[in-house]
């Protein structure tokens, strides 16, 4: 594979005519993520020849699996005689000694490891251990270290090197911030392992080469625009920007991908696209005007028939064609410039786009009304997206006899409201078809509420290219700039450099990282 993506990168300039390269498109060599991780205890293992230092100053231990947060917790143990157990599983600083002459246990997150440490406690000395008060602190091993800080930095020999954090690795530098409660960790790498990663988060790695670099391209054309110096990140690891997890979604078609793409970008008249894209535009893109209001000439809407490639799986299906039934009390507090819209009565669509997608639809309540427009009817309304159509429906009541549980579970499942449910006074005889029970009868009640019925096409706003749409086209022998030129009219693809400050990679170089790649994959089981 190693020779192949080579291969590849080489002949690029050969089989694609690239435009000449704008002077004033550079790619950087690394670009920051901010790391979603969740609040409260943070774990790091960095790699054994990363350099670690906490507030500016290298720690005064040997880097090793650490542990920080502002509230941790502990066991304490009350004064007894610690056993060689104890006395390896409690806290210490560096100099070997008991914080203030103490013996605690820990620290722990929400893994578990506290009762199972809590048992063995109880087991070695016949006490329970009390759950001590959370305190700030910065462990490496068994040690915890002071003062607790407020910045730590971890600089690995090579970018390509790997932390752990929360049990997830990540590639390159990181930072950890405290200074503001919660941990704030940034994830320095290079561009181009951040690409491999990106890829394999947005769209799976199984699907065809040539829809992998359409995504490659389109993802280090947005990763760009987000670069800012002077800010403390440049780009976030979820879908409101574009996904990144690590490690774990790189592979080796996400890394061939980027490869064989290096340095590529998409121009409009020498600027950098806005390369939008979303999982599924239901058969057609539509104009970036219709959603946020500002026409961009390589935004408009084109057909993509490709999408139903989508139909080829389960979950790919759910967002090519769907269903949503949502209560009109759910929409009553939908504010309206007179207050809130109350029991919606009316989905009126005032404008459509070329599509067919509305592009503007009023809501009509018997307290309000409000005029939705682009993405505020997919977001307001919690949709998939806002190719729709819509209906409401009245409410429904339905007078059950003796309905078994399975018949109470289904109607319940489907949206029913158990009113009431009771026996009935005693028959002289059950009415026709119906079996009394002890001389009397089971009656359920149940009220289905209005609702509103909508129909819809597509996952995501709508703009740009179809991942969905990119894999159908690939699929059909089209190649990654034929899929790029498609969604995104009339622009041209120009190559500015390499990533990684690295003009043509050795073929050794591939292979290693491809190799250290699926090394890590086998220590970790398979990913999905």
């Amino acid at each position: 594979m190693a020779g192949r993506a080579i291969s590849v990168v080489l002949a690029l300039a050969v089989t694609f005519v690239f435009s000449p390269p704008s002077a004033a498109t550079t790619l950087p060599e690394t670009i920051r993520v901010q790391l979603t991780v969740a609040p409260g205890v943070l774990r790091l293992e960095p790699p054994p020849s990363a350099r670690v230092e906490a507030d500016s100053r290298p720690l005064p231990v040997e880097p090793s699996a650490m542990t920080v947060g502002w509230a941790l917790r502990y066991l304490r143990l009350p004064d007894v005689e610690a056993t060689p157990v104890i006395d390896a599983l409690a806290t210490r600083t560096p100099d070997g000694s008991r914080p203030a002459g103490q013996i605690l246990i820990g620290p722990y997150g929400w893994d578990g490891r506290e009762h199972r440490d809590r048992r063995v406690v109880r087991s070695e000395v016949g006490v329970a251990p009390a759950l001590a008060t959370p305190r700030a602190g910065l462990h490496v091993g068994r040690q915890t270290l002071a003062p607790f800080p407020r910045l730590i930095d971890i600089e690995p020999r090579d970018l390509a090197d790997v932390t752990t954090i929360n049990n997830r690795p990540y590639r390159g530098r990181v930072r950890v911030d405290l200074s503001g409660g919660d941990p704030q960790v940034v994830n320095e790498l290079r561009l181009a392992d951040y690409l491999a990663s990106v890829v394999g988060s947005e769209i799976p790695p199984t699907w065809e080469v040539e829809a992998l670099k359409a995504q490659a391209v389109a993802a280090r054309n947005y990763a760009l625009q987000q670069v800012d110096p002077s800010a403390d990140f440049d780009i976030c690891d979820s879908q409101f920007c574009q996904a990144y997890g690590g490690v774990v979604s790189e592979h080796p078609s996400t890394i061939q991908a980027v490869q064989e793409t290096s340095g590529v970008v998409a121009m409009y008249e020498g600027d950098l696209i806005a390369a939008y894209y979303a999982s599924n535009m239901g058969d057609h893109t539509t104009s970036a005007v219709n959603v946020w209001g500002r026409d961009v000439p390589y935004l408009r809407g084109v057909p993509s028939p490709s999408d139903v490639e989508a139909l080829s799986t389960s979950w790919g299906a759910e967002g090519y064609r769907w269903t949503r039934t949502i209560p009109l009390q759910r929409l009553a507090d939908i504010r309206t410039a007179s207050g809130v819209l109350g029991e919606l009565s009316e989905v009126r669509v005032l404008r459509s786009a070329q599509s067919g997608q509305p592009a503007e639809v009023e809501l009509l309540g018997d307290l309000g009304a409000v005029t939705l427009s682009g993405d505020d009817i997919r977001i307001t309304l919690g949709l998939p997206s806002a190719f729709a159509e819509f209906r409401t429906v009245p409410g429904e009541r339905l007078v059950l006899l003796n309905p078994t549980p399975r018949r109470v579970a289904a109607l319940q499942a489907d949206g029913y409201f158990l009113e009431q449910r009771r026996r009935s006074l005693a028959f002289a005889e059950a009415p026709a078809g119906v079996e009394l029970v002890r001389g009397t009868l089971d009656i359920a009640e149940f009220r289905l509420p209005p609702r509103l019925i909508v129909n819809g096409r597509g996952f995501g706003h709508g703009v740009g290219m179809s991942q969905w749409g990119a894999q159908g086209m690939a699929r059909a022998g089209h190649s990654f700039d034929e899929i790029l030129r498609h969604y995104y009219q009339g622009i041209e693809l120009e190559r500015v450099g390499e990533e990684g400050g690295s003009p043509n990679p050795e073929a050794a170089v591939v292979s290693n990282r491809i190799q250290v790649l699926r090394d890590l994959q086998r220590r970790q089981g398979p990913q999905g």
